[in-house]
Formats: C-alpha cells, sequence, structure tokens
C-alpha cells in the first residue's frame, strides 16, 4: 500500500522525523541521511521566511513515517529522505519526481525566479545517484565534504587574552546573536527571525555557544546538536565575525563544542565544509576532523 503524503503538521513531528532519521543512520550509516539536528536547523533557521507546513511533506502509512521531503524555495532545492527499507528503484524515482514538482510549485508561489534545480547527493548512496541519472539529473563540479572526529582525545580550548565562551542567554540576545549570524555569513538576520528560531522545536540555547570579545561584543558562534541514539554530535552553523577572524575564534569553538559533546556522552562529532574551502579543511583536518563523505551537487533545468 502506498503510503498517504500529509504536510509537517508541528513538534511531534520535528521529534518523529529526528528518530527516522536516527534509526536510518544506525541502520546504514550516515552517507544518504541528514543529521537529526539538521533536520530542526534547516527547517527553523535555512527556512525561516516559510511556514513548516508549506515546505515539509510527510509519506506516512499505518502509522509509520515511510519517507519525508523538504522543498527549498530561495536555494531552488529539496531534500528527500526514504526509509532504507523502502528505497524501491521505482519508488524512489517516483518520490524524487514528486519532489522536483514540488519544489517547482514552491518556486513559482514564492516567486524567487530560478530556472534550474539543485540537489545535494551522497557519493556513496548508489541508490539516488542511479536514480537522478535516470531522471535526467547531470552531475555538477561544486560539493561539501562531511567530516568525522573523536571525541577521545580532546583539543585544548586556546583563546586569545580577554576572549572567553559562553553559551547563549536566550531570546533576550536575540538581536545581537542575529547581527552576529548575519555579519558570519553575509546573510539576511532580524532580531524576530532569531527570537522565532530560539523558540523553536529543539533549539537549546545552552547548546549555542558564544565567543565574547574583550569589549562584549559577540565574536563568533556555533550551535551544537546531539544524537544520543549515534553517538553523534553535529556543528551547524559555524561562523567568525569579520572583525575577530584568524586569531583562533573558529577553532576555540569547535573545541569547546567538541568537549560539551564529550560530555553528552556523544563519541564522535561532525561537521559539513565546502569543498572549495581549503582554509575550512585545514582547520578541520588540525582538529582531527576526517574526510568521510563527499556530497555532490546534481542539476536539472526547468522542462
Amino acid at each position: 500500500m502506498r503510503p498517504d503524503r500529509r504536510p509537517f503538521a508541528g513538534p511531534d513531528d520535528l521529534y518523529r522525523l529526528q528518530a527516522f532519521n536516527s534509526a536510518a543512520i544506525s541502520a546504514v550509516g550516515h552517507a544518504g541521511y541528514l543529521h537529526p539536528g539538521d533536520i530542526a536547523h534547516r527547517l527553523y533557521n535555512g527556512q525561516r521566511w516559510f511556514d513548516p507546513e508549506e515546505v515539509l511533506f510527510i509519506y506516512e502509512g499505518r502509522g509509520e513515517i515511510a519517507a519525508w521531503v523538504m522543498v527549498y524555495p530561495r536555494l531552488a532545492s529539496f531534500e528527500l529522505q526514504i526509509a532504507p527499507g523502502r528505497r524501491e528503484p521505482a519508488w524512489e524515482r517516483e518520490l524524487l519526481g514528486e519532489a522536483e514538482a514540488e519544489a517547482w510549485a514552491a518556486i513559482e508561489r514564492h516567486g524567487t525566479g530560478k530556472d534550474e534545480l539543485v540537489i545535494d547527493v551522497f557519493e556513496g548512496d548508489a541508490a539516488r545517484v542511479a536514480a537522478v541519472r535516470d531522471l535526467g539529473w547531470a552531475q555538477g563540479t561544486d560539493g561539501y565534504v562531511l567530516t568525522r572526529a573523536s571525541l577521545d582525545p580532546l583539543p585544548p580550548i586556546e583563546l586569545e587574552p580577554g576572549y572567553s565562551i559562553r553559551p547563549a542567554g536566550g531570546i533576550v540576545e536575540a538581536g545581537e546573536i542575529a547581527e552576529l549570524h548575519s555579519a558570519g555569513f553575509g546573510s539576511e538576520w532580524t532580531a524576530e527571525m532569531y527570537r522565532k528560531v530560539m523558540l523553536s522545536s529543539g533549539y537549546d540555547p545552552t547548546r549555542e555557544l558564544l565567543v565574547v570579545a574583550p569589549d562584549g561584543s559577540f565574536a563568533g558562534f556555533c550551535v551544537l546538536w546531539f544524537d544520543r541514539a549515534t553517538g553523534l554530535g553535529l556543528f551547524e552553523p559555524l561562523a567568525t565575525h569579520p572583525d575577530h577572524r584568524r586569531i583562533g575564534v573558529g577553532r576555540a569553538l569547535l573545541a569547546a563544542g567538541m568537549h560539551e559533546m564529550k560530555d553528552a556522552r556523544l563519541d564522535t562529532a561532525t561537521v559539513m565544509y565546502e569543498e572549495a574551502n581549503p582554509g575550512s579543511s585545514a582547520l578541520y583536518r588540525s582538529l582531527g576532523f576526517m574526510p568521510t563523505w563527499r556530497i555532490l551537487d546534481w542539476h536539472k533545468a526547468r522542462d
């Protein structure tokens, strides 16, 4: 029986989707599946312009999730996650076609003006690679690297004199943190946008670490995500304010985050970076993060 498709319906769905991905990673490995924390991050942070129920859809039958799709109107992209035991080639292609149609519909609704879709595919996910090739997608030249590092031993936390690290103080700091996120990524954040993130399901201010500069301003940040079922911790996102780069802020945040993950009884840290960014590669390698999977872009123009 084909599972029914419905829109996302709130926090309970988020927790079920996180458990779904955690179980998939435990069963078959990380290739092809998002870290559970990345689901919350993408839904409430990366998709902050949209209502969750208009961008996330769940395929469910007999009370069990079989697959889910998140479309990204601003990126002209989508994410499709299918239960390991349900990845029959025909159904995988069918769901990819439905996700593609939903992505184009979202682009039309929100007027983002895109004429090509781009999706990320794990290089080691043979089923997905075969499916997208069959459906006329073409592999691009850009990509990401997902890395892993053991939490034993732990690196030291080292900062320039006068700098310190602490967790976020809650929504009273939303405006300052929004400015930090905007500066760190050159992105668009307002205090109200970040208040919504801080009030969303899955976010915990104790897992957003801030580097405080000698003048009291914020020099950098990272958000930590824990999955105790798999023992995996995730850094997403992490950035340094342009005024405080090249003095070890990012390295200190990674080290501090690894200590937090170890205290939470995790055994492995993960972080992803753009393949074309050699600076990130060197930083992560210096802390023990080793490349584990390549995630490549695949493109398809509007028919």
